[in-house]
């Protein structure tokens, strides 16, 4: 075979080895294609998936809270556009019309948000047997019914983790409106405090568990707070001191503890207000990546507390 009959050959052969990478290039070009296309229609699906949970929480999230005598309130929630953080709060008269709940909640996904809203639900259905608990076996039940509720999805054949290993803030309170004394349990970090009238001595409550996993559940305690005349109760979902500026500073504890100390603001609604306010200036346009909720309580005259023999 002569030199060039080689050549002739070797280049047939590289011809056809790039005929059959290039159909091979093409296969995976098409297997690349209908990948994509795959995963717009699942993205398209979740994205309309998670429109409806915002419609949904939003719908499940309360337009008033209930009158309570000798209280007032005041609350707003600022849904996140993206991101984590799905809040929940509800103040629950009580039948023997002597005591009422306040509840606030903050979790890392919809699907939790929906479990903790609905062994709340199964809780509450039972009446006065919940007002009986303490607030830290309130939570303690609220967990057990979450577990329960994970295990009987799982043993209909859904694949579903431990959803409590999540991130999950919530704060329970039992407030007896004879006494005014509160009693609570917080878990998390949801911004709590107390603003006392008298003093102006503003203190933060401190969380007794980090989650409602079972390994802290044994740490859950209950404690008391007594209330006066004028005196306040502020609740702020993780949002509000997760909001960042444009720099990446995020908004903080005492820059929240000087607007309550504003003595210019009067009521509940202007403080409220002014929090929202600041938080808009501080953040300078720049998107929460959690919900904000603000929830705030006082109460509006002295409490005479007669003392028992």
């Amino acid at each position: 075979m002569s030199e060039s009959q080689e050549w002739k050959k070797k280049f047939e052969e590289l011809s056809a080895l790039l005929q059959e990478k290039d159909q091979a290039l093409k296969e995976y070009r098409q297997i690349i294609e209908q990948s994509n296309q795959m995963i717009k229609e699942v993205m398209e699906k979740l994205s309309v998936e998670l429109k409806m949970a915002h419609q949904i929480h939003r719908v499940l999230l309360p337009v008033d809270l209930p009158v309570i005598a000798n209280c007032e309130f005041s609350f707003k929630f600022r849904p996140a556009p993206k991101g984590e953080g799905k809040d929940f709060y509800e103040v629950l008269p009580h039948l023997n019309k002597k005591s009422f709940s306040i509840i606030m909640s903050s979790c890392a996904s919809h699907a939790l948000s929906a479990l903790l809203f609905s062994a709340r639900l199964k809780m509450m259905s039972r009446g006065e047997e919940v007002n009986q608990l303490q607030p830290h076996e309130f939570m303690t039940r609220l967990s057990e019914e979450i577990n329960m509720d994970t295990s009987q999805l799982s043993a209909g054949g859904m694949s579903i983790s431990e959803p409590l290993k999540e991130r999950v803030a919530l704060f329970y309170a039992f407030i007896d409106q004879k006494t005014y004394q509160m009693s609570y349990c917080l878990v998390g970090d949801i911004v709590a405090l107390v603003q006392y009238a008298e003093s102006g001595e503003i203190k933060a409550m401190s969380a007794s568990a980090g989650s409602l996993e079972k390994k802290e559940i044994g740490n859950l305690k209950t404690d008391k707070i007594s209330l006066n005349g004028k005196d306040r109760l502020i609740l702020c979902s993780p949002g509000v001191l997760h909001c960042q500026s444009p720099d990446g500073g995020f908004y903080s504890l005492s820059a929240l503890k000087k607007t309550l100390q504003n003595k210019n603001l009067s009521s509940v609604h202007e403080v409220r207000n002014k929090i929202l306010y600041d938080l808009e200036s501080f953040a300078q346009g720049r998107p929460s990546e959690k919900d904000q909720s603000v929830l705030l309580m006082e109460v509006k005259s002295r409490i005479l507390k007669l003392a028992t023999l």
